[in-house]
């Protein structure tokens, strides 16, 4: 996807590449779009779109150089279909898409000459489900003879899975056969989260490295004291992969709540990106309890976080989205960590909230039914709340310094191009 701030993945890799002296970076993307940040030098995009174009007329371009104006900030723009895609996750659009990178035409002139031109020093990119992804990592190594790097999210490799879609394991096998090869054409790779370092160096017998987002700890916010009602829940984040249904009953258990208390003690607010369809909006939007609302920019977002008394994190409780996400770490969370407010996680078993639980750095709630008494409690007792967001600083302090990420990556980067 396009390198944007206001979304998970290019916010994260701003800040953990941010401020990296003598770094540059060119970067190639495979979905519509326009990026937006301040750390990328150039841009080169290939989309589903223009590969079925070519297919049609070889004279259409696959590729294509991406010029920013200056001083000038691009609007998110995306494909209403991939949209659509991503709301109804229906295996055979995404086999369809596979389909349409297997035959089509990318390894093109443009691309060679943008890639030549930059003269990358080493190759880094995401690890993904995708085999268009890492056979483009794989294609620019191999060609330009430069050593790669690979970071992974997400389990998109083990067979810890569930799905009664025969589609869904065609892929899956498909998938994994590409995720070797880029995995073993790598120097060594990052992680995510412990568990996955663990897990991954056993699968692959390739050096794993832990990566988190970081900031610079130093001065801490200050803490709400007087916390008046209603008490301002407020979720950041992507609501798709099941993450909306945990949120949804986030929403109704605490209309529940008020109605017990016969009074507004809280409300919820939802900022988020992700499409949406016309149940998700009906199960978000509770009149008097909870709001979605519009993404605010990339620079108002900590400020929104610093408004709340409770930051939420959701993970999916189905099996299938559960085990899917059972080694991901939501970036986010580190945000929260720096704005030293009290988080509340709920949901499925997953990397993210065993990282909080284990910490001590939030309050985690893994089964729904005990999340209205979860509420009651922490409204009752307010010192809780200031006890937690102490607790998340402190986490974010032990483990995430930013000065200590740069230093790592520095080191990393320059004995990779040394050696």
């Amino acid at each position: 996807m396009p390198w944007r701030e206001d979304n998970n993945i290019g916010n994260s890799y701003s800040n953990i590449f941010g401020d990296l002296e003598n770094v540059e970076f060119a970067h190639i993307y495979c979905r519509s779009g326009m990026p937006q940040n301040k750390i990328v030098k150039k841009y080169f995009q290939i989309t589903e779109q223009s590969l079925v174009k070519n297919l049609l007329d070889s004279k259409k371009l696959t590729g294509k150089e991406i010029f920013l104006k200056e001083d000038k900030i691009e609007k998110k723009h995306g494909s209403s279909v991939y949209d659509k895609m991503r709301i109804l996750r229906w295996q055979i659009f995404f086999l369809i898409r596979d389909l349409i990178w297997s035959v089509g035409r990318w390894k093109t002139k443009e691309l060679d000459e943008f890639v030549e031109e930059f003269n990358p020093d080493i190759i880094f990119g995401t690890l993904t489900y995708m085999p268009n992804i890492n056979k483009l990592m794989i294609y620019l190594s191999e060609k330009l003879k430069k050593p790669m790097i690979v970071y992974s999210w997400d389990d998109v490799y083990s067979l810890n899975q569930f799905s009664f879609s025969p589609i869904f394991w065609l892929r899956k096998f498909n998938q994994r056969k590409y995720i070797r090869r880029c995995v073993a054409k790598s120097e060594f790779m990052y992680t995510i989260t412990e568990q996955m370092q663990k897990e991954y160096s056993k699968y692959f017998n390739k050096e794993c490295k832990m990566l988190y987002k970081g900031y610079e700890f130093e001065e801490q916010p200050l803490i709400k004291k007087d916390i008046s009602l209603p008490v301002k829940f407020i979720f950041m984040g992507n609501v798709g992969a099941g993450r909306w249904q945990t949120l949804s009953k986030l929403a109704s258990s605490i209309k529940k709540v008020n109605e017990i208390k016969n009074s507004q003690v809280a409300v919820l607010d939802i900022y988020t990106l992700s499409p949406k369809s016309k149940k998700m909006v009906e199960k978000l939007s509770i009149e008097g309890v909870s709001f979605l609302k519009d993404v605010v920019a990339s620079n108002e977002v900590m400020s929104v976080q610093k408004s709340a008394d409770i930051l939420v994190h959701v993970e999916p409780t189905t099996r299938s989205e559960r085990l899917f996400y059972r080694l991901s770490f939501s970036t986010k969370i580190v945000d929260y960590f720096y704005n030293s407010r009290c988080i509340l996680g709920i949901g499925g078993k997953t990397a993210t909230l065993d990282y909080l639980k284990n910490h001590d750095a939030g309050i985690v709630v893994y089964n729904l039914k005990d999340l209205e008494e979860s509420l009651i409690n922490l409204i009752e007792n307010q010192e809780k709340i200031h006890e937690y967001a102490e607790k998340a600083w402190v986490c974010g302090v032990k483990n995430h310094q930013r000065r200590e990420l740069k230093k790592t990556l520095l080191s990393d980067f320059q004995n990779l191009v040394g050696k």
